[in-house]
């Protein structure tokens, strides 16, 4: 009389292994995603106020010269002291600070709008950021900043 041993075939252990490396991998990645969803308004957050410290650094002294709902003139000084007129826009996805000879520093990416609104007896400019698209933001991301930026003064040049 022959004796049945009891356990898996290898066939049964390595089917077994093959679905708990797939429900692993699954849980893996939607851990993943829920990470990714959760960082992202806190990323878009810390970019915009990144770009306001940048804009209220005291070395470069920004002040308002003149802007509209899309883009701002601001007059500033370059890392080496010298006073340069720039604009504030968003531009390919980005919030960029650009001088009026060319070159660029992005502020802020995955940007799809920018609304700029000056207000001039307060002496404060409000940024309201709509960053791109996300699941759990379908329609973007909207940010709002406020920073106290003084006008230019034109009287004395």
């Amino acid at each position: 009389m022959r004796r049945h041993l009891q356990g898996f075939t290898l066939i049964e252990t390595l089917w077994a292994l093959a679905i708990g490396i797939l429900v692993f991998f699954t849980v893996a990645l939607t851990a993943q995603q829920l990470t990714r969803d959760f960082e992202r308004p806190l990323q878009v957050r810390e970019q915009l106020d990144n770009a306001l410290i940048h804009l209220t650094s005291p070395t470069s002294q920004f002040k308002y010269l003149s802007g509209d709902k899309h883009t701002v003139e601001l007059a500033g000084n370059d890392r080496s002291g010298r006073r340069h007129e720039y604009v504030l826009a968003e531009k390919h996805g980005q919030l960029l600070l650009t001088t009026l000879n060319g070159g660029y520093m992005p502020l802020a990416e995955l940007v799809s709008q920018v609304k700029f609104n000056y207000e001039k007896n307060s002496q404060c400019l409000s940024l309201l950021v709509t960053f791109a698209r996300g699941p759990k933001h379908p329609q973007g991301q909207q940010v709002t900043g406020v920073i106290s930026l003084p006008m230019e003064d034109t009287h004395g040049k």
